[in-house]
């Protein structure tokens, strides 16, 4: 792999997440926009279903996301050397963000056979959660709780990581 500076990779990582979010908001506007149209159809059947199903993915999601994303960021903690810590948060935190995304586009196509606004509503509030949960440099260095060499190192945009 070529090296990589501290700086490039949470710019690597927050444009990943910021991709992910983006796709998720145009997705909500795209579906609003086409059943506002009446191309879909109001399905009060599906609703039925729907309005138990799409909050119950929603929390399994949010919960599933938030369990695994602590136990594996312990296990990250035990590793040796910053560059393996760095790599195998990566991992964590793209699973994490497809827990929730999961449910979102869940959601949002729920919204588009249903036509509740209550659905879409629910794919909104997973894009806030997923927004707030943006990569930062702060975040890595509490999540991880990184030594004050690692964290000198993370501090250093141009320092090398692997």
């Amino acid at each position: 792999m070529p090296q990589q500076t501290t700086q490039q990779y949470l710019k690597a990582l927050t444009v990943l997440h910021f991709a992910l979010a983006m796709g998720l908001i145009l997705f909500s506007i795209i579906a609003y926009a086409v059943h506002s149209t009446g191309a879909f159809g109001n399905n009060a059947a599906l609703f039925t279903i729907f309005q138990y199903m799409v909050p119950v993915l929603a929390f399994m999601g949010i919960t599933a996301g938030n369990v695994l994303y602590k136990k594996q960021v312990n296990e990250i903690k035990n590793k040796e050397g910053l560059t393996e810590k760095l790599n195998a948060y990566r991992g964590t935190f793209i699973l994490r963000d497809a827990l929730l995304e999961g449910p979102a586009i869940f959601a949002i196509i729920a919204y588009l056979l249903c036509g509740n606004i209550l659905l879409l509503g629910v794919a909104i509030f997973l894009v806030v959660i997923f927004i707030i949960i943006r990569p930062t440099k702060d975040v890595v260095i509490k999540d991880l709780g990184l030594s004050t060499d690692e964290t000198a190192v993370i501090e250093d945009d141009d320092a090398v990581i692997n």
